[in-house]
């Protein structure tokens, strides 16, 4: 069987070898330039190495050479939709021919999410009125129609509230950061008045929306505005280094924006962008796109103008710990054996029954051990975040309105509904270790732990214990891991750190083979100096590290505990531990997670208990017709034409 150039390269990335896909990069550029199904597999590669820039220098100049080909449209729309370029999403769409093509992919409805985002619906309109027919045509133009309405409305309430005069950026931030309005009606008015935001909105508006995210990616949204507006500037550069290229793991393509800003002189340094570029510099070292003798560089040019000295704590620490490690291969990976694995699974049990037969389809094929930690109550499934969207059917998920996303505003107004998702359920420890199969399972006391942890302030984030208990569970998952070594005189080869609500899909023996290395780690996704802590691939002397850490918060009482860190809970007081402790970090390679997943409850039970809460409103309007609609219909008994049929309903 011939192996093509492309795959060639993914196997090459696949086992770290970053000399050899630098090589092998120029071969398998040529050879995909020459046909359209190689172009878009060295376009897919490009993507999941997360190196956008460089997919979609490739795709506009492949695009040219095939413009049939709608697998290549999608491919740079993805490009495009990742870094926030909106103009090249949407000129995918401005030739008839590739329209066409696109018109009958889900392509369609995130390009007209992009466009609905930057407030371009009229040219939207257009071209989706131009399109072929197609299954997701008529969800485009009713959703283009719904959301025309709500942007004129705004509009015009705006003009008529303030006259021509756009809000300041502090009206908009207080907007942007209450959890109890439809945020994305105060971006579309940002975007409306594009021409005259100005860069200190912007730079604001960033860091509040990073963390909400939706199917346009909001970060993108704000970076993509700021660059627009202002090409030059240092704060755009770090802003998109941080937001979009180290969120999607293109650390070369941050390392890049950040060496742009250390050519400019230091009067163009402001503190702000000193300290950033510092903890940039420290994150692209970690995730091995920067030497580690150029973050001492790097520190001593930025020291007079950090408003932070104790950042440069963190970088110190890494530099000198990462120069003095000594590298360690496991027998495993000498001798091509399998890797022992111990999958410590740790965290509310919420979705296990759907996610855990498919996480033990795929170990049957590893030599794996596994510890499970829980509490005795599974969850309803919600967490820390602020959105119902995980305990939806999934028919539900994109139909419903952004306003009623938030559990407040859903809880106010469907309260019966909204308790149905909320229920939770209980588990003794052999219910456990029966489902699990596995003698080594500890069931915690959560009602135990919450009035032991509640009175300590430093260990709540935002008004909850989660993040304690995430890490108390990581710590006693591995300590098991540690004792059973002790017991049977042997040693792990590798460590698996996962969330029971989520499915392990595919593992990678290149990947297990690659954190066989004493001292690196993959993950899900970074962020700057933060890394994913739902899903870990690490070394035993990694993993003892995560699981030292509970001891350290609960002693100090807080999540930072090592020098210089930022203050912040969870995937940040991860981050910075293993940068302390010269750990270098990798996005995963061939291994593949399910996203977080919560207990779903069956659409006939949902549309019992909704139509109560419809039948206590006194003012049912499209959107109630809506999620009322579709849960009817998936409960099986059909469509409601109008709200009078929906009245009907709830009162018999």
């Amino acid at each position: 069987m011939t192996v093509t150039p492309v795959r060639r390269l993914e196997a090459l990335w696949f086992d770290g070898d970053d000399a050899g896909v630098e090589n092998a990069m120029a071969e398998t550029r040529q050879a995909a330039s020459a046909d359209p199904i190689q172009a878009t597999a060295f376009a897919r590669v490009l993507l999941g190495m997360g190196r956008m820039s460089d997919c979609l220098a490739f795709l506009h100049e492949a695009s040219s050479n095939f413009p049939n080909s709608s697998e290549l449209a999608e491919a740079q729309i993805d490009a495009s939709m990742r870094l926030g370029d909106v103009d090249t999403a949407m000129g995918a769409f401005h030739s008839a021919q590739r329209r066409g093509l696109l018109a009958r992919t889900p392509m369609l409805l995130r390009v007209m999410h992009a466009a609905v985002m930057v407030g371009r619906i009229p040219e939207m309109e257009r071209l989706v009125s131009d399109s072929h027919a197609s299954p997701f045509l008529a969800d485009a133009k009713a959703i283009l129609s719904r959301e025309r309405i709500i942007f004129d409305h705004f509009e015009e309430r705006r003009l008529r509230e303030r006259g021509d005069a756009p809000p300041t950026h502090g009206d908009l931030i207080a907007a942007l950061s209450a959890k109890d309005v439809p945020y994305t009606a105060h971006l579309k008015a940002a975007a409306a008045r594009s021409d005259t935001i100005t860069e200190e909105e912007l730079v604001r508006i960033v860091p509040v929306v990073a963390p909400i995210g939706n199917v346009v990616g909001l970060r993108c949204f704000a970076c993509w505005r700021l660059l627009r507006r202002f090409p030059t500037s240092h704060w755009a550069k770090m802003l998109q280094a941080i937001h979009v290229h180290l969120y999607w793991g293109d650390a070369y393509g941050a390392r890049a924006l950040l060496d742009d800003v250390l050519l400019a002189p230091d009067a163009d340094l402001k503190p702000g962008i000193a300290d950033m570029a510092l903890r940039l510099a420290t994150s692209c070292a970690m995730f091995g796109a920067l030497e580690e003798c150029r973050v001492a560089g790097i520190t001593g040019r930025l020291w007079p103008l950090l408003h932070r000295k104790d950042f440069t704590m963190l970088a110190a620490g890494f530099a000198a710990r990462r120069a003095s490690m000594k590298p360690r291969r496991s027998a495993s990976r000498d001798t091509g054996k399998r890797p022992r694995v111990a999958v410590c699974i740790s965290g509310q049990l919420r979705s296990f029954r759907t996610t855990w037969p498919i996480t033990r389809a795929t170990l049957k094929e590893f030599d794996a051990t596994v510890f499970v930690v829980t509490w005795n109550k599974t969850g309803a499934g919600f967490g820390t975040t602020d959105t119902i969207q995980r305990k939806l059917p999934v028919s539900l998920r994109g139909r419903l309105p952004a306003a009623l996303q938030m559990q407040a505003l859903f809880a106010s107004r469907y309260p019966q509904t909204f308790s149905l998702f909320n229920e939770s359920d209980t588990i003794t420890a052999e219910e456990c270790s029966a489902f699990f199969e596995t003698p080594h399972v500890y069931v915690r006391d959560e009602d135990d732990f919450e009035e032991t942890y509640s009175r300590i302030p430093g260990l709540t984030w935002q008004k909850s214990l989660n993040q304690a208990k995430m890490f108390a569970g990581i710590h006693t998952a591995v300590a098991m891991k540690e004792r059973y070594e002790a017991e049977n005189n042997m040693r792990f080869d590798v460590v698996l750190r996962m969330r029971p609500d989520m499915a392990l899909r595919r593992l990678s023996l290149r990947d297990l083979n690659i954190c066989t290395e004493a001292h690196t780690v993959m993950s899900t996704h970074i962020r700057i100096v933060a890394v994913g802590d739902a899903f870990l691939i690490m070394s035993p002397e990694v993993a003892n590290i995560v699981g030292g850490m509970w001891p350290e918060i609960e002693r100090m009482q807080r999540f930072s505990t090592v020098p210089g860190a930022s203050g912040d809970a969870a995937e940040s007081a991860l981050g910075e531990t293993l940068c302390w402790n010269g750990i270098r970090v990798l996005r995963m390679r061939g291994s593949m997670v399910g996203p977080l997943e919560s207990v779903t409850v069956p659409s006939d039970e949902i549309w019992r208990v909704f139509r109560a809460d419809v039948a206590a409103l006194s003012d049912c309007d499209r959107d109630d017709l809506t999620l009322a609609s579709t849960i009817h219909e998936d409960a099986g008994f059909g469509p409601i034409g109008d709200i009078d049929a929906l009245r009907r309903l709830a009162a018999g």
